[in-house]
């Protein structure tokens, strides 16, 4: 009697463990997958920018500020090295110095998922473009849409500067165009470190140039002046500390 009870015993004991076992398994799987949060900072002299404040631009021998600035981000993907590991957001994304809720952006990744690389396009591809003005974060009322024919606006800043010659000293630049030779879009790769959360710096420096602001202070329509301005935007982003 005493061994079918000690054997009783052994074979709950041996149940119980299997079951918290499979409870424990159960619990990982369940979980929800983890989220990357990319936050995004303009800065004039390495420092955060204030929407409407003068800052001295050393490069200008003169004051700067900036009233306006915006982008629309898109496919955000997060990758391997060998490139066997991919996943992407479809989602597109309005980034609005003006709203600091859009500042901040959340991407889900796989529970078990190592990445060492991820990479997003500054603008709208050409199907979406092709296809027309849109809702949510693409609604014309925001601002960065022309018309169906010149399609959206990539990115758009605006300021002033006594050295600018145009009406009321205002610099704008509203870069966007689709078509052939005028595809603006641009792609943009960083490095990973498996860090949850990702600082992307923008400098504003690097566009506040005196020729930008002297000569080529406005630029409203697809063109070349259009391009050579959209191909200096992926080295204005970095990763902050």
């Amino acid at each position: 009697m005493k061994v079918s009870l000690t054997i009783v015993v052994f074979i709950l004991g041996s149940l119980c463990s299997a079951s918290a076992q499979s409870i424990a398994v159960k619990a990982r799987d369940t979980q929800p997958a983890p989220y990357i949060r990319l936050k995004f900072q303009a800065q004039i002299n390495n420092e955060p920018l204030e929407l409407g404040k003068s800052y001295y631009v050393s490069g200008l021998e003169d004051s700067v500020s900036i009233k306006t600035l915006k982008f629309y981000m898109a496919d955000l993907t997060f990758s391997d090295a060998e490139m066997a590991l991919d996943e992407r957001s479809y989602a597109t994304f309005l980034i609005d110095m003006e709203d600091t809720v859009s500042l901040q952006r959340s991407f889900r990744t796989s529970k078990e998922a190592s990445y060492n690389e991820f990479s997003f396009s500054l603008g709208i591809d050409s199907v979406t473009q092709n296809s027309g003005a849109k809702g949510g974060e693409l609604d014309p009322t925001r601002g960065m849409y022309w018309s169906w024919q010149s399609g959206y606006i990539n990115f758009k800043l605006e300021g002033t500067s006594n050295s600018c010659p145009a009406r009321n000293h205002l610099f704008q630049y509203h870069i966007g165009g689709f078509q052939s030779p005028y595809n603006t879009l641009q792609s943009l790769v960083f490095e990973y470190d498996q860090s949850s959360s990702i600082l992307i710096i923008m400098d504003c420096n690097k566009l506040l140039t005196q020729k930008n602001i002297t000569e080529n202070f406005q630029i409203m329509s697809p063109n070349e002046r259009a391009m050579n301005f959209a191909n200096k935007l992926p080295g204005i982003f970095r990763i902050g500390p």
